[in-house]
């Protein structure tokens, strides 16, 4: 009798098991290193910008907008709340460049309008100090922004009325600035003058003292 050898596929079976046991751990391991390594490694090129960041830009700021305070330099010589009483020491003083400039409910004597604080001279035998002023023009009119731009200046019309013109000033404004000028002909203190007219007329020029 001739006996048949028969295979034994368990061996196969184990061999197929174990290579699909080690295919599932390679793969594991491979997604841990590229993981790994990902976070690891150097960062990338691309820099996120925060959304609330502001992007850079070189555009100036539109006229009106934004604007930055303007220095200037006067000789203050008293603070008063009533204008009496400013009025008649203000005679006392007898400063013809002296003049009286209201803030809120406070008003001011000052003399000599300047960019510089090395440009003020002050009447030696009265006590007096030099204050620093901050004019801002937000939103303001073109011609606005010119005056207070020009403040220690607006003796020098031609100046100002040349500037206009190279800014494009209207019709309209050209004529403003002319009817401002006119006002100021008679005026010893003209630039304190036009600085106390213009906070009155015009609420987008503020004054910051320091």
């Amino acid at each position: 009798m001739i006996r048949t050898k028969q295979k034994d596929y368990s061996i196969y079976f184990i061999a197929i098991a174990q290579g699909v046991l080690i295919g599932i751990v390679g793969f594991l391991l491979i997604g841990y290193l590229i993981t790994y390594l990902d976070e690891k490694g150097a960062p990338s090129e691309m820099t996120t910008v925060p959304v609330n960041a502001a992007p850079e830009t070189d555009k100036p700021a539109t006229s009106g907008e934004n604007e930055s305070a303007l220095d200037y330099y006067t000789v203050q010589y008293g603070v008063f709340s009533t204008e009496e009483a400013a009025q008649n020491y203000l005679k006392g003083l007898e400063l013809p460049t002296a003049q009286i400039v209201q803030l809120d409910s406070y008003l001011f004597i000052w003399e000599g309008f300047s960019a510089t604080a090395e440009g003020l001279s002050k009447k030696q035998e009265v006590q007096s100090f030099t204050k620093n002023v901050k004019v801002t023009t937000k939103s303001c009119p073109a011609h606005v922004q010119l005056l207070v731009e020009q403040l220690a200046q607006v003796d020098d019309q031609n100046k100002l009325l040349t500037e206009a013109e190279l800014r494009k000033f209207k019709s309209e404004e050209m004529q403003k600035l002319q009817t401002i000028f006119d006002s100021l002909k008679d005026k010893t203190a003209k630039s304190l003058y036009l600085l106390d007219t213009l906070l009155v007329a015009e609420s987008c020029v503020k004054i910051e003292l320091n």
